[in-house]
Order: C-alpha cells, then sequence, then structure tokens
C-alpha cells in the first residue's frame, strides 16, 4: 500500500511506498576495510598541521597529541568571507569543520562518552559564536559520513556554516509552521511530540531529555529525529546536562542504524533558528540523521516529491529491538 504522507513540522509531502519495502537485512552493507588509527595524507591527524589552512579553536587534553576537538577553516569553502569577493549576489559567511577526534578510524559512536560530550559542547559553542556575528541570518550545523553522503574526508568530522541569507527551506518553513500555528494555537512540534509520545509506533527511544523517534513522512529509510522533551526555539537554549544527553542519544542512534544496517554513509543537520531570531510559538530545534540508503530517481527529480520505500514503523520496531549502548 502506498500513501503520501505530510510532516506535520515542515509540511514537506513524501510518498510511502512500503509495497516497495525492504526487509532490515536488505540494507545491510559490505563490511568496510579498517581505517588507520592515523593517516600521515590526512589534514584533521595529528602531526599533519601543515596541511591545514589555520586552527581556529582546540578542546585541550593532558595526553598526546595535546588536544580532543579541533575546529579549522573549511580549505575550500561554500561562502565568501567578505564582500570584498566581488558580485552582488555573492553568499557571505564563513565555512569551518569541527574536527572531533584526533583517531583517524573512529566515528561518533565509538568514541568514549567524555569524548562525544566535548563534540557536542563544540557543536554548541561554534554555533553560538558564529550565530553572534553582525550579518548572520542563518547557521547550518551539517555532518556528512561517507561519499554517498557527501563526505571528501574519511576522519570524522562536522561542518557549520554561517550565512547572511535565510536558506529557502527555512523559510518555507518558517511559512508552514505560522500557518500551523494560527490553526492550532500552539507550537507544531510542540504538538507533533505529544501526539507521537502517546501514539508511541515510531518511538525508539526516549530519556528524561530526548526523545529518538523515525518521522511520521520520513523521506528516506531509517530516517531518524531526536527532539529535546523541554521545549527550545534555539539549539543555543540547551544547557550542559542537555548537551551530555544528546552526545548519549546521538551515540545511540548511530549504534542502533549500525545494528540493523551495518557500514552506512548518512547525513545529519540540526534543524534551529538563530538565538536571536527565535520565535517559541513557531519554532522548536531538532537534529535529523538521514542514511543515504536510497538515490532520488527521475520521479523524485520531476516531482519534488520523496520516495520512501521503507516503512516509518517498521523501521521504528527494528531499531527499538536494535543495541543503542
Amino acid at each position: 500500500m502506498s500513501e503520501i504522507r505530510q510532516d506535520p513540522c515542515t509540511g514537506q509531502r513524501v510518498l510511502i511506498a512500503s509495497g516497495r519495502k525492504h526487509r532490515p537485512m536488505d540494507w545491510r552493507g559490505e563490511d568496510e576495510t579498517p581505517l588507520p588509527a592515523f593517516d600521515p595524507d590526512c589534514p584533521f591527524c595529528p602531526g599533519n598541521e601543515d596541511k591545514l589552512p589555520s586552527i581556529i579553536a582546540e578542546v585541550a587534553r593532558d595526553e598526546t597529541p595535546g588536544w580532543a576537538v579541533r575546529v579549522v577553516p573549511n580549505k575550500y569553502p561554500a561562502v565568501s568571507a567578505s564582500s570584498e569577493a566581488g558580485a552582488q549576489s555573492a553568499a557571505y559567511g564563513e565555512h569551518r569543520v569541527i574536527v572531533e577526534t584526533p583517531r583517524h578510524d573512529l566515528d561518533l559512536d565509538r568514541v568514549t562518552p567524555e569524548q562525544a560530550e566535548l563534540v557536542v559542547g563544540a557543536y554548541h559553542d561554534q554555533f553560538c559564536e558564529l550565530a553572534a556575528k553582525p550579518g548572520t541570518k542563518s547557521v547550518v550545523l551539517f555532518r556528512n559520513f561517507g561519499p554517498t553522503a557527501g563526505a571528501s574526508r574519511q576522519h570524522a568530522h562536522t561542518q557549520i556554516m554561517s550565512l547572511d541569507a535565510v536558506p529557502p527551506k527555512t523559510d518555507a518553513t518558517s511559512r508552514w509552521l505560522r500557518a500551523a500555528f494560527e490553526r492550532h494555537g500552539e507550537n507544531a512540534t510542540a504538538r507533533y511530540l505529544r501526539n507521537e509520545l502517546e501514539d508511541g509506533t515510531r518511538i525508539i527511544e526516549g530519556t528524561e531529555d530526548f526523545v529518538l523517534l523515525v518521522p511520521f513522512a520520513a523521506s528516506g529509510p531509517f530516517e531518524l529525529l531526536i527532539l529535546p522533551r523541554r521545549h527550545q526555539a534555539s539549539f543555543a537554549e540547551a544547557t550542559a546536562p542537555e548537551r551530555a544527553a544528546l552526545a548519549a542519544m546521538l551515540q545511540s542512534a548511530l549504534r542502533r542504524l549500525k545494528t540493523v544496517i551495518g557500514p552506512l554513509d548518512y547525513n545529519w543537520v540540526f534543524e534551529t533558528s538563530l538565538p536571536h531570531d527565535a520565535e517559541p510559538e513557531l519554532q522548536y530545534w531538532c537534529l535529523r540523521i538521514a542514511p543515504r540508503l536510497s538515490t532520488p530517481g527521475g520521479f523524485e527529480l520531476g516531482t519534488y516529491l520523496p520516495v520512501n520505500s521503507s516503512s516509518p514503523e517498521d523501521d521504528a520496531a527494528a531499531l527499538r529491538d536494535a543495541a543503542g549502548s
């Protein structure tokens, strides 16, 4: 049976083609060749600092190499650093890389809980710093892991980009959220989370601070959302204990995905307002994780209607049964 579902938080429509669904084992990739702990050609590995444009910030630690998390400029930024770049239509901002561990061979699910907390703390610090810069109208914090997800480096890292403009998706979502607020008189995402918790079908894991779930209108197989239980319009509002809880939830989400699917490429993105632009009646930040298990085809290109061949309810059931710790 196929059906078109609409995301209650963004308005995005998705074709759920459950008649084409796969069993979880059908998604499993082949085991990867283990990476070395150090790669002499990787600019993110300790000792290769001469391959970096510069170092913006570091989270220090006592053991060699002396740092746990490092922030560097993107060597090939997608935005221009200043208006001196030329064209009037140029996009301005900053493009940075958060190197999440000195180890070349570790994804976030395999580092210690303490290291994961430092990583999420660096996300928060960088987000708040860029959001506070004059002229910034949006900050996008995102991760590409694996070649099909757009990653050019194997070493675990996340990117953050500030812009002097509001992206089209953010603008469209804001309009949808305002219309939803006018219809229901409450924040759309808060209403959605309450309904999902009452239903329980797509909930994977819940803690005191966060809920992990498969979206009602997931745009692809095993897509995930992490939502804070406390209503926060901006990621900037997350407290230190909440950031630690988010780190644990992120690790759990990745472990569950890898238990069910095996090695995988994926993207994640923080969907959040800036602290100074926050409208709590409309906005509620979340973290969206999208495994790259399918490739959009001509139908999607021609319709802007994603096709998900996996049932969100079945995906949630498989992930609930998987090990998250």
